[in-house]
């Protein structure tokens, strides 16, 4: 008797597990991921949510309220030389009394489908220890012919302790 009511338990958890990770998975995207960009980025497997410079425009907005200086950055990929799979990006950051504000552009792909992305970002610290971020998005994806161009805009949250 304990021995099926372990095995139940046992069963509902494991389909937790595998219903959280299929909703979390990105297997389903075709392009569209919008990759962490930058060098620093790459050097470390693209696990930079934690940096504060002005890449956090990609990858944690809240990065931005450490800045100091403006700055900013170009990135150019063209994966396996070929341009269909180019991917181009801009990121900029201005410090102010307040906050700092950042700028991103990204673009992923060529004549026949091409993604965009241009977000304006708000960063600032909130403590000693704490920072927190803010980004809407203009997102645009053309596809050939008669498909046409989708646009959206979006909004994304950061926060780094």
């Amino acid at each position: 008797m304990k021995n099926s009511i372990l095995e139940a338990k046992m069963r509902k958890i494991n389909y937790l597990i595998l219903g959280f990770s299929v909703l979390t998975s990105t297997v389903g995207f075709a392009g569209n991921e919008h990759l962490p960009v930058g060098a620093r980025s790459a050097g470390v497997a693209h696990s930079s949510v934690t940096f504060a410079d002005q890449w956090s425009v990609f990858q944690n907005q809240a990065g931005l309220g450490r800045l100091k200086e403006i700055s900013a950055g170009v990135y150019y990929e063209n994966r396996f030389l070929i341009n269909s799979f180019s991917t181009g990006a801009i990121a900029a950051a201005i410090p102010t009394k307040s906050g700092t504000f950042g700028l991103s552009v990204y673009t992923f792909g060529f004549t026949n489908y091409r993604e965009s992305k241009i977000g304006l970002a708000y960063g600032r610290q909130l403590g000693e220890k704490i920072t927190a971020g803010l980004q809407l998005n203009y997102l645009s994806t053309v596809l050939p012919e008669s498909y046409g161009i989708f646009n959206g805009f979006t909004a994304a949250l950061g926060l780094q302790a």
